[in-house]
């Protein structure tokens, strides 16, 4: 959340540098100053949008802090329904276990070989 509000704090200055952007420079005068004005205000609001669009990927992108968090936050989880779907296969002699919920290839599975229960079990939870 703090992330976002930097993020979404640098997107409203910048913001407001276009507006003030296009405020000063309505009328048509062709003078030297006013196009160098112009041409630095545009420097320097593309410079903003980029600082923000870095700090948006430094943060929210794919080797940003929030998924590296979530990686570290889910890995032991992960782990864990490993270990307990490994042990249930091993107990039964079973090669292979699909997940039911992801596996859309899978039209029909019998209830009575769904190892759901004994998954949740070995995790600790029971039914």
């Amino acid at each position: 959340k703090r992330h976002d509000r930097v993020v979404e704090m640098r997107l409203c200055f910048f913001s407001g540098k276009v507006g003030d952007y296009k405020v000063p420079f309505k009328s048509t005068r062709k003078c030297r100053s006013t196009v160098y004005q112009k041409k630095k205000k545009e420097e320097a609001i593309v410079a903003k949008e980029k600082q923000a669009a870095e700090l948006r990927q430094k943060y929210f992108g794919p080797d940003g802090e929030l998924y590296k968090k979530r990686q570290s936050l889910m890995k032991p989880i992960q782990d864990d329904v490993y270990n307990a779907v490994k042990k249930v296969s091993e107990e039964r002699g079973y090669q292979c276990i699909f997940d039911r919920a992801s596996a859309a290839d899978i039209i029909f599975a019998s209830p009575r070989i769904d190892v759901s229960n004994e998954v949740l079990e070995k995790l600790g939870y029971s039914k």
